[in-house]
């Protein structure tokens, strides 16, 4: 960004990026926490949990298919055993 209009507007979005993070405290409980603290550390605090949310969210996402797999592994089974006792049963 080299023209005057592209730094301009990189400041713009820097002190409103400041700003949400002055006053998100104020305006949602859920972050109230971090009222007495600057902007750094509520940015900080916020982006552990952003983190936290998606390690936890991947986390589950591998889990469900994990738990998908085993549950159609086991159909299989399922099948592949009684298609077996049938043919016995012949």
């Amino acid at each position: 960004m080299r023209s005057r209009s592209g730094i301009e507007r990189l400041i713009n979005l820097e002190c409103m990026a400041y700003n949400a993070m002055t006053l998100l405290p104020y305006s949602d409980e859920a972050f109230s926490c971090y009222q007495s603290a600057s902007a750094q550390e509520t940015r900080f605090g916020i982006g552990q949990q952003i983190q936290a949310s998606i390690i936890f969210s991947s986390f589950v996402g591998k889990l469900e298919t994990v738990i998908k797999s085993c549950s159609l592994i086991k159909i299989i089974e399922g099948y592949i055993l009684s298609g077996f006792k049938n043919i016995q049963k012949l």
